[in-house]
């Protein structure tokens, strides 16, 4: 056996590494580096005394991820010296071992579409603020007793709607997250306008300013309710905290930037209402295409009825099983004039319909269908399907897969449900499934 002596300078101190191996043999040591690759080929020749003694050639391994020019590809024609160092600074806001995998392959696209998202959002708020304080009266000198009074109760009344809200919304954020955050960024933006309206009625102040900072709440809160989901969906190695701590460190720049930039040109607009409400829905509307983009890159491996009747769908016409990064780029999260954001999505099969809407639209025999429900957990008739308080979540599939088959063909497909759910178990969590908007199970007795 013999050694080699490796000397390395770190920052400003040396250090010296004996590296152990057997005679006239080559090997390669791979060195991490601020998250650079560099590639050592070692070629020893033993010497008296057992002593080895290494030429050492270095090369760069240009395999791995580089932060800047995935986030931002536009990037790739600056300097590889000027990279090099963004790469450097990018590490502090993108998780650990993204180079390796630790997170999916589009994060890098959702991060920069999000960061522009972000940094427009962050504008929209500059100057929703600038006009509502001036039409609170700060652009006549000091701000009345009466207006001080309506920001608290605009504040007070904002913070109540938002808890309204999350009652009545609670399981659907993780059955639909893509629509929620959508949700969010057009509440936000549409409250601000709101704001940016009140220089123009004065007197509306407290009615104005109480609806919109209800609507910044709802938003504030349904993008909270969804991150997690989002956020899991890039979590390849379960750092799910470490994607949210970094996600945390993005929105600070982003809106710094942001903050930065509405400041420089609110300068420029000086006290014209009218400036800032057209500089306001313009950086409205990058807000909420950059939020779009950003969502289409978000690849959930949950189901919801949107992504399974899409699956069951696709695997019924061509036999092929989808995966998510596919289902991602045709999933539907805004739909025809909004129709999707505003109704949320409209599938085949009505989901755990009451007994006397089920009955009223059944053709079949009463006695038949209590029947087939005494024997098994589903009962499907048309688009309708009717759940057991019993049935679990293979069971509550294999009903949704019959409804679809008889939708897409009228050959009797429940006997391949088998090979589907095999299929689908490989690439989908299928234990926890969001696909019952309404808790409307029947029981026998």
């Amino acid at each position: 056996m013999s050694f080699v002596s490796i000397t390395q300078r770190t920052g400003r101190r040396w250090c010296s590494h004996n590296l152990h191996r057997h005679k006239n043999k080559q090997n390669v040591l791979r060195q991490e580096t601020q998250g650079w690759w560099t590639t050592w080929d070692l070629v020893y020749s033993v010497k008296k005394g057992g002593v080895g003694h290494a030429e050492i050639s270095a090369q760069r391994d240009t395999s791995t991820v580089r932060a800047t020019v995935e986030v931002f590809p536009w990037l790739e024609k600056l300097p590889s010296g000027i990279v090099r160092r963004l790469d450097l600074a990018m590490q502090h806001l993108l998780p650990k071992g993204y180079q390796h995998g630790s997170v999916h392959k589009n994060y890098f696209r959702y991060v920069a579409w999000y960061t522009l998202a972000a940094t427009a959002g962050s504008m929209v708020m500059v100057f929703s603020s600038q006009s509502m304080l001036y039409g609170a009266g700060l652009g006549a000198g000091a701000i009345p007793v009466a207006a001080a009074l309506s920001w608290v109760l605009k504040d007070g009344i904002g913070q109540v709607g938002g808890v309204l809200f999350a009652s009545l919304v609670n399981k659907n954020f993780d059955a639909d997250p893509k629509r929620w955050r959508l949700v969010a960024g057009i509440l936000l933006d549409a409250s601000s306008f709101l704001e940016g309206l009140i220089p123009f009625f004065p007197a509306l102040f407290l009615p104005l300013a109480a609806v919109a900072n209800t609507g910044k709440n709802i938003s504030f809160l349904a993008a909270s309710a969804t991150r997690a989901s989002i956020h899991m969906a890039f979590a390849n190695h379960g750092n799910l905290a470490d994607i949210t701590a970094k996600a945390g460190s993005q929105t600070t720049v982003a809106s710094s930037t942001g903050c930065a930039v509405g400041a420089f040109v609110s300068a420029f607009l000086g006290s014209s209402s009218e400036l800032l409400l057209v500089a306001l829905t313009m950086c409205a509307a990058v807000h909420l295409m950059s939020l779009a983009m950003a969502i289409k890159w978000v690849p959930l491996q949950t189901l919801n009825l949107q992504r399974f009747e899409m699956l069951a769908k696709e695997y019924l016409t061509s036999g092929k099983m989808l995966d998510p990064v596919q289902v991602a780029q045709r999933e539907v999260f805004v739909g025809p004039a909004g129709s999707h954001v505003i109704n949320g999505y409209q599938p085949i099969t009505n989901m755990g319909p009451t007994i006397e809407e089920f009955l009223r639209t059944t053709k079949e025999d009463v006695d038949n269908v209590i029947h087939e429900l005494r024997t098994a957990h589903f009962c499907a008739r048309g688009t309708f399907l009717l759940l057991s308080k019993k049935a679990a979540s293979a069971d509550v599939l294999r009903g949704l897969y019959t409804t679809v088959a008889s939708q897409v063909t009228s050959v009797d497909n429940s006997s391949s449900f088998e090979e589907f759910h095999t299929l689908l178990e490989k690439e989908w969590e299928v234990q926890h499934i969001f696909v019952e908007r309404l808790a409307a199970r029947v029981a026998l007795h």
